[in-house]
C-alpha cells in the first residue's frame, strides 16, 4: 500500500497537515500531564487519519488511477489530485476532533487546516501542474534531499503539539502565534528554492511562484504583512 506521507510529501513541504499528522516528537519542556494526554489523543488522531485514507490509497486504487493515466510520470501527483477530495473530508474530520483537545486548539487547528486546504488545492489547480513538477519521476528524489536540507529551519513549527493542539502550562509564554508559523514555512521555502536549484531549473521557478504566492495572495499573506508593518 502506498503510504499517505508519500503520497503527500509535497503538502508536507509547502504546508502542515501531513507533517502535523505524522510527527510524533513532543517538546522536552512540555511535560505537564495535562500535556501529555493531550499529545497522546493526538497521535491517537494521526492513526485515524491514515485510517481514513486507506482505502482511497490502496494499491488497487493507485493501480486505477495509472490505467487512467498510463502516459504521466507521476502517477502519485495524478492520484493525490484525483482523490483531493478525500484527503480534504479526513482532514476535516481529524480537524473536528483535534480543535476540541484544548483552548489553544480551539483556534489553532482551524488555521492550520485552512493552511492546507489552500496549499493542497492549489498543488492540483491546472491539471496538478505544480505537484507534478515537484514530484515527478526525476525529482521525487531531489525534493525529499532539499525538504531534509531545509528542516531545520522549522524550529519546531512543524510540530503540531506544540503549535496548535496541546496548551502550553503557562499559555503567556506560548510564541507560536499565526505570524510566526506562517514565517517559518516561508523561512522554508525560501531554503527550499535555493536548495531545489540543485535539482532543476523548472523546480525552481515554480518555487518562486510559490513564495510570490505566499506572500502576497495566499491565506498567510495576511499575517505576513502584519509583521513587516
Amino acid at each position: 500500500m502506498v503510504s499517505p506521507r508519500q503520497l503527500l510529501i509535497l503538502g508536507s513541504f509547502v504546508g502542515l497537515f501531513t507533517l502535523i499528522l505524522s510527527n510524533p516528537t513532543a517538546p522536552p519542556y512540555e511535560d505537564n500531564e495535562g500535556f501529555w494526554e493531550c499529545r497522546g489523543k493526538s497521535l491517537a488522531q494521526r492513526n485515524k487519519f491514515d485510517e481514513c485514507l486507506n482505502k482511497d490509497f490502496s494499491d488497487e486504487e493507485v493501480n486505477a488511477t495509472a490505467a487512467m493515466y498510463p502516459d504521466s510520470n507521476c502517477i502519485v501527483c495524478k492520484h493525490l489530485c484525483r482523490k483531493l477530495d478525500v484527503v480534504q473530508r479526513c482532514m476535516r474530520e481529524s480537524s473536528d476532533v483535534l480543535r476540541t483537545f484544548s483552548n489553544k486548539s480551539e483556534e489553532m487547528v482551524p488555521f492550520v487546516k485552512s493552511l492546507i486546504e489552500e496549499s493542497l488545492q492549489a498543488l492540483c489547480d491546472n491539471e496538478g501542474q505544480l505537484i507534478n513538477v515537484f514530484l515527478n519521476d526525476d525529482n521525487g528524489d531531489c525534493l525529499t534531499s532539499s525538504w531534509r536540507a531545509c528542516e531545520h529551519v522549522l524550529e519546531g513549527a512543524g510540530n503540531i503539539h506544540r503549535i496548535a493542539v496541546c496548551d502550553f502550562t503557562e499559555p503567556e509564554g506560548d510564541p507560536y502565534s499565526k505570524e510566526f508559523i506562517c514565517q517559518k514555512y516561508l523561512d522554508l521555502l525560501e531554503c527550499g528554492k535555493v536548495e531545489s536549484g540543485k535539482c532543476s531549473e523548472e523546480m525552481k521557478n515554480s518555487l518562486t511562484g510559490v513564495i510570490s504566492k505566499w506572500r502576497e495572495e495566499a491565506f498567510c499573506g495576511k499575517y505576513l504583512n502584519t509583521l513587516e508593518n
